[in-house]
């Protein structure tokens, strides 16, 4: 999550991404979020292929945590179908922003 963060921080107004790590720190710390670690090793070499790590890690996760009912926000509509198709809740970033289209 962080790695994906920090993609598009740095693609924001260089004179903003102090502010948009700072309000990343914050929901960290208020939503008690905890980091984990998906080893490049223990990921699926087809899927890393297909997705990239980053990706990846992020499915491995919400299945690690399925019990929580985790969702995954994505603006990668592959990434949207492959979630759905492992059953894994997911949401385009597009009709979270815009839930009126």
């Amino acid at each position: 999550m962080v790695a994906e963060l920090n993609h598009w921080i740095r693609n924001t107004e260089v004179t903003g991404q102090r502010d948009l790590w700072q309000l990343t720190f914050e929901e960290f710390r208020n939503s008690g979020l905890d980091e984990r670690l998906i080893k490049l090793l223990d990921m699926d070499l087809d899927h890393v292929n297909r997705f990239g790590p980053t990706d990846v890690s992020l499915m491995e996760i919400a299945r690690q945590n399925s019990a929580r009912i985790p969702l995954v926000l994505t603006l990668d509509s592959r990434l949207f179908g492959e979630c759905w198709g492992q059953q894994i809740e997911a949401r385009l970033l597009a009709t979270v922003c815009s839930p009126s289209q």
